[in-house]
């Protein structure tokens, strides 16, 4: 019988600024959202089957961005991530993808918040993403046993990283996933005393 590393194996739920990670902030087709997107989701899973101290068998990726006008319709991009969103429901990696495009928070699943994307000065911006992201951290990370890994550049989440890592019912820390270096950031020694783990992006991830 085939050996198994199944007593090592790992869920994670993967937290994903997405237009902070994205390769491109510019999509305008259906095949450059589906392109774009596919990069983001390949270049994690592989950067996680990559990691020696983590063996993971299966992520909960939750894709945050603004995905919904104020009127609670869902912006064209968001539309088009959610009708493609079973393609990346597949093994990559080795690891067992269950994507999710968020538009409410983890504690009130099915409560979509309208007005992710809205208008200033004539251009569209995000709101409540950060915020999202960060309540959400905190809740998985007080009431989830599986590893929580943050994938963002953003340091508007340095607090809810910090605070999270002082009420948790794991003693796992969270894995950090950003394009700066390790030191690089004002509060990374804050970070890492409290048991942050850093971790470097892939450059097929970097902004083009």
């Amino acid at each position: 019988m085939a050996a198994t590393n199944s007593a090592k194996s790992v869920q994670a739920i993967l937290l994903v600024d997405y237009d902070n990670v994205s390769p491109s902030r510019i999509e305008r087709t259906p095949d450059e959202v589906e392109t774009c997107a596919s990069i983001v989701v390949d270049s994690l899973t592989n950067l996680l089957a990559s990691m020696n101290s983590l063996d993971v068998s299966e992520i909960m990726l939750r894709l945050y961005g603004g995905w919904l006008f104020s009127n609670g319709t869902y912006t064209p991009r968001g539309n088009l991530l959610l009708r493609r969103l079973s393609a990346f429901r597949v093994r990559r990696h080795g690891i067992r993808v269950t994507p999710h495009l968020v538009t409410s928070i983890a504690q009130h699943n099915g409560l979509e918040l309208a007005g992710s994307c809205r208008s200033r000065n004539g251009r569209f911006e995000q709101k409540m993403v950060d915020m999202m992201i960060a309540v959400d951290l905190l809740h998985f990370r007080r009431s989830a046993t599986e590893r929580i890994i943050v994938a963002s550049d953003d340091d508007d989440l340095v607090p809810a990283l910090l605070a999270c890592q002082c009420d948790s019912r794991t003693s796992e820390p969270v894995i950090l996933m950003r394009h700066r270096e390790q030191s690089s950031g004002c509060n990374d020694q804050h970070l890492v005393d409290c048991g942050t783990e850093i971790v470097l992006l892939p450059n097929e991830l970097r902004r083009i």
